[in-house]
């Protein structure tokens, strides 16, 4: 019996790779997900974006109309001292985007500083780096913002700021992580070997490569400042009155949960839109980095 065969173009290879299916294709659109997350996404930004224009009255106006539920006059109805509810969810909005904007741009580049210097240049500066990192993971987050959030009033630079101490070392972590190893690659090698400076390193060949997972973490960075600012509106110690937060109208509508439950289910709902959002983007964008690393 002949032990060798001859693979003809008429017979198919055995060791040949299957095609990959239409279900794992690189390419996101069509995704159930990707598209729920679009749709709460939009409605949250029509609501912050146009909320103004559909409501006569400003977040801070008071009405005649006290508890009112929704009606044409008042798409969302209104609260215990007559504010319309349209407006100030509205606000709200734009408060959480905001604040959630700011503290992830503050994260963002605090991490990419120190995550590029701790892994481009590695040895003993690497390790006093990573050992600040491991102290200051050891102190808890939330405990912290409580801490600063008590010393100082309740403004808004405060809590950004407060949001903003230790919220970088996750992104920190995996900025060092991705330097380290694409440090390494044949092609950064290469470059270097005809010539290159550390910075052009960087900027060509290791930055590019950290596109996928900085958009990762960037859109992970958002549902846990919102919710964390929602949460800390909410037990009083967030954004402060005559300023208006989601937390807040979640505070005030949960003590008239019986009687006028619109008051918490609005606010609520826009807080789950957002957190799903981009929770949902962030799973997408982790699912295509996979695909796209894998073989």
């Amino acid at each position: 019996m002949n032990r060798f065969e001859i693979v003809g173009p008429g017979k198919k290879d055995p060791l040949a790779k299957a095609p990959r299916p239409h279900s794992q294709s690189r390419s996101m659109e069509g995704s159930p997900v990707l598209v729920l997350c679009v749709l709460a996404l939009g409605f949250v930004l029509l609501i912050a974006m146009a909320g103004p224009f559909w409501s006569n009255y400003s977040f801070e106006e008071t009405t005649p109309v006290y508890n009112q539920a929704p009606n044409k006059e008042f798409w969302f109805g209104t609260d215990h001292l007559g504010r319309d509810l349209l407006s100030r969810a509205s606000q709200g909005v734009r408060m959480s985007l905001l604040i959630s904007g700011a503290v992830t741009g503050i994260n963002f580049l605090v991490a990419m500083f120190w995550g590029t210097l701790s892994g481009f240049l590695g040895g003993w500066v690497d390790r006093w780096m990573m050992g600040i990192l491991n102290v200051l993971s050891g102190i808890p987050y939330l405990l912290l913002v409580l801490l600063v959030l008590m010393v100082w009033e309740s403004e808004l630079g405060a809590l950004i700021l407060a949001l903003s101490l230790t919220g970088w070392i996750p992104m920190a972590r995996i900025v060092r992580a991705e330097v380290l190893s694409n440090k390494q690659a044949e092609y950064v090698l290469a470059s270097a070997c005809l010539g290159s400076n550390g910075w052009e390193r960087l900027t060509k060949h290791i930055y590019p490569n950290l596109k996928g997972p900085l958009w990762v973490m960037v859109t992970y960075s958002f549902p846990r400042v919102i919710f964390t600012e929602s949460f800390l509106s909410y037990i009083g110690l967030g954004i402060a009155p005559p300023n208006v937060s989601l937390g807040i109208m979640t505070a005030e509508g949960a003590s008239a949960m019986l009687t006028s439950p619109w008051r918490l289910w609005i606010p609520a709902l826009l807080i789950v839109c957002m957190i799903f959002a981009f929770n949902g983007l962030g799973d997408v964008l982790q699912g295509q980095e996979s695909r796209d690393k894998s073989p």
